[in-house]
């Protein structure tokens, strides 16, 4: 369960995490293996992938439909990952037509 913490904009958070992402590599040298979870992992999808080594999303509020920029741009970026889903994923299968 994720609380109302305030307003919820996932395109600001979004900008702001690959400034995280962005001064981690500046700090390390490497790419950030990102992971999420539920709402905050609707976050990752828009995040900037330039940053980004894989992504690893346990039960996110949902993914990227297919086709779309998103799908479209993590799939240009060649970013691997994996998502894990648990006691909802025949209604995610359902939804996705599968």
């Amino acid at each position: 369960m994720t609380p109302n913490t305030g307003d919820y904009d996932e395109k600001l958070f979004g900008e702001v995490l690959s400034k995280v992402l962005s001064d981690a590599r500046e700090m390390t040298g490497k790419k950030a293996i990102y992971i999420t979870h539920s709402q905050g992992g609707r976050v990752g999808w828009q995040t900037d992938t330039e940053n980004m080594a894989a992504i690893v999303a346990i039960e996110p509020g949902g993914t990227p439909v297919v086709g779309s920029e998103e799908y479209k741009k993590f799939l240009a970026a060649k970013i691997p990952m994996v998502i894990y889903f648990a006691d909802h994923i025949e209604k995610w299968l359902k939804e996705r037509g599968l």
